[in-house]
């Protein structure tokens, strides 16, 4: 960034009014346009304990291999991260909430994924949550929602993401915001004040980096280059790279068959060097 001559300031920074930016350290900045990309958070439940858990902005910090690693969640970040660790040899226990994992995906795909990582090693239980987690001298205890006690090395919270808007606007700014957080924008990322736009996970539409760069490269078109220019987010095409890795785009065929009569076909690849030593 700074090779392309942009000035980088290391500190908190609120929305004034409608061209102005405070930092924390008072100074002021103006400007014909803002543009708000502070991205989301993790989204932690409040209960006992929850201090001593990681998330997926700490895991990559990690000093040693955890031996016993609880992950808790069923979305793709979960989901990764149980194959990731699996891979590197840690013996890891899933948490789902619910009865599947990635909802909202295809429900037939995501069987699939789940009974591999399951034969890959990740201890999947479904319908468990965490409702007490103990600091122990060397790891931790976790309470689930059945009332058994559990021991592990890590425990890694993967339960969602919301925008991080606090502390983004002082009171009199006048930003709209939704129930979630996510700053309200129009098809062109722009915000309820005309010289202020949003974009990424801030606006809580579709939570994916290659999204919050479309939506940049929307935004010059837009405001720099008179050319208004928007997104279409009905057919993203969306990688999962779990093991095995799931890719999609489109409906899938719970909400396609909401809208009238489809038809599926299914097929199994088998890979050709398989199928070559079989042969031989």
């Amino acid at each position: 960034m700074k090779n392309s001559g942009v000035q980088t300031f290391d500190q908190h920074a609120k929305v004034i009014d409608e061209n102005t930016v405070e930092l924390a350290s008072g100074e002021q900045f103006t400007s014909e346009y803002i543009l708000l990309a502070t991205g989301g958070k993790p989204d932690l439940p409040n209960i006992p304990g929850i201090d001593h858990v990681l998330t997926s902005d700490q895991i990559f910090s990690l000093s040693a291999l955890p031996q016993k690693l609880l992950i808790v969640g069923g979305g793709y970040i979960a989901c990764e991260f149980a194959s990731i660790f699996t891979g590197f040899g840690s013996k890891v226990t899933q948490f789902c909430r619910g009865d599947t994992i990635l909802r909202g995906f295809d429900i037939e795909a995501t069987a699939v994924v789940a009974s591999q990582m399951k034969s890959n090693g990740v201890d999947l239980q479904f319908g468990t949550n965490v409702v007490r987690i103990d600091k122990l001298e060397n790891g931790f205890q976790i309470t689930d929602s059945y009332g058994q006690d559990q021991y592990f090395d890590q425990i890694l919270f993967a339960t969602g993401r919301v925008p991080n808007s606090n502390g983004l606007q002082n009171g009199s700014a006048g930003l709209s915001v939704g129930d979630n957080g996510e700053i309200i924008v129009n098809k062109y990322s722009q915000s309820s004040i005309e010289s202020i736009y949003a974009i990424g996970d801030l606006t809580d539409r579709k939570q994916l980096t290659p999204i919050a760069i479309k939506e940049a490269m929307a935004f010059v078109q837009t405001a720099f280059c008179n050319k208004p220019t928007c997104l279409e987010y009905s057919n993203i095409p969306t990688a999962i790279f779990t093991k095995p890795e799931m890719g999609t785009v489109g409906l899938s065929e719970e909400v396609a068959a909401e809208r009238g009569p489809v038809d599926i076909f299914t097929t199994y690849f088998k890979p050709m060097r398989t199928l070559q030593i079989l042969a031989g």
